[in-house]
């Protein structure tokens, strides 16, 4: 069952970083490309690892050192990828403050979202009561994305840019705090 998870979040993030092809010019070619691209990296970095894996281990530092670093960059990187997204689609000549209030929002989010899951992760199987309040906070601050563009734009494009950027940023997001917070 574990690497069923495993391979499902290997696909899951194959078809986030896919996703950049739908701000190229031709999204169905862009996204294809991409995903062609993403699938021989992960792939080709899989088959040397396990071609080349030897039985003395790297330095456990060394490892926690590059899990960290990876997890900083991938994280700050969640953090400006809505700014890119509205940039891109919704509107390029939205100001410096705009672009701010975006990020600052982002982190809220990004923070507000590892509460939630901290809550749930330590109150599973404890207290149901803070299990589903986790549950719903995260339900809720899902509506948020829509929320605030729903004050800029009701056009469902910029409804759907508001979602596809929040997915990105989550899984981003997710990916790069629980490198930056693996224990090896």
């Amino acid at each position: 069952m574990k690497k069923i998870v495993k391979i499902i979040g290997w696909i899951v993030l194959l078809l986030v970083f896919s996703s950049v092809g739908f701000a190229t010019d031709n999204p169905k070619i862009g996204f294809l490309g991409y995903f062609i691209f993403f699938s021989l990296i992960f792939g080709g970095t899989y088959l040397y690892i396990k071609s080349h894996h030897r039985k003395n281990e790297t330095d456990p530092k060394i490892i926690n050192l590059i899990h960290k670093s990876l997890g900083i960059i991938i994280t700050l990187v969640s953090i400006i990828s809505p700014v890119m997204f509205f940039r891109k689609f919704v509107n390029p000549n939205l100001g410096i403050g705009v672009y701010a209030i975006i990020v600052v929002i982002t982190i809220v989010l990004i923070a507000l979202g590892a509460l939630a899951i901290m809550i749930i992760n330590n109150s599973l199987g404890k207290k149901l009561f803070l299990t589903i309040l986790g549950y719903l906070f995260i339900i809720v601050l899902s509506i948020v994305p829509a929320l605030g563009m729903s004050q800029y734009s009701t056009s469902y494009a910029n409804l759907g840019i508001a979602y596809w950027s929040a997915i990105v940023t989550a899984s981003l997001a997710w990916w790069g705090v629980s490198l930056f917070t693996k224990k090896v």
